[in-house]
């Protein structure tokens, strides 16, 4: 809020965007999935949701500029993101068998949030001595990198979503 000079309610704004993009990303991804496919469908929504993080380290300047760069990244980072939450999930569900949906979901967001902690440590530790700026990028740029693998999976060539297991 300081180093933008946003007010409370700016950045409540701001914010806020992101529940448009959310709704925005869950109409997106049926369409998404019929112009590319199902898996490439799910790896373009995340490379845009992760690209979109670098936004918020650029955003500066004009007062209007690093507004409608948070705005943007707001947008894209949540509508792109619900997107790939939403074919990852049916993916998950698809794939699972029902009795084990649970204990995935739960494993997936328990090392989801592991790497988050990490993440926030490391950043609020390095952003003394090295600037938030900085730390932001390198957090775009992580989870950026985090992509490889989803990118080198064979979910790159899965065109439509498989049958539910039993």
């Amino acid at each position: 809020i300081r180093t933008l000079g946003f007010s409370p309610a700016l950045l409540g704004v701001t914010i806020a965007m992101g529940g448009v993009g959310a709704l925005g990303g869950a109409l997106l991804f049926p369409t998404l999935t019929r112009w590319v496919g199902f898996g490439p469908a799910i790896i373009v929504s995340a490379m845009v949701s992760a690209a979109s993080a670098f936004l918020i380290p650029f955003a500066g300047g004009p007062k209007i500029l690093a507004i409608a760069m948070m705005i943007a990244a707001q947008l894209l980072g949540d509508s792109f993101g619900v997107a790939m939450l939403i074919g990852i999930k049916s993916l998950q569900q698809s794939v699972f068998s029902a009795h084990l949906l649970g204990r995935v979901g739960a494993a997936m967001r328990a090392a989801g949030g592991a790497i988050a902690i990490v993440g926030a440590v490391a950043g609020g530790l390095l952003a003394g001595p090295f600037g938030i700026r900085a730390m932001l990028f390198v957090a775009a740029a992580g989870i950026l990198a985090g992509l490889i693998w989803t990118i080198a999976s064979p979910i790159r060539r899965l065109r439509a979503l498989p049958l539910a297991s039993a």
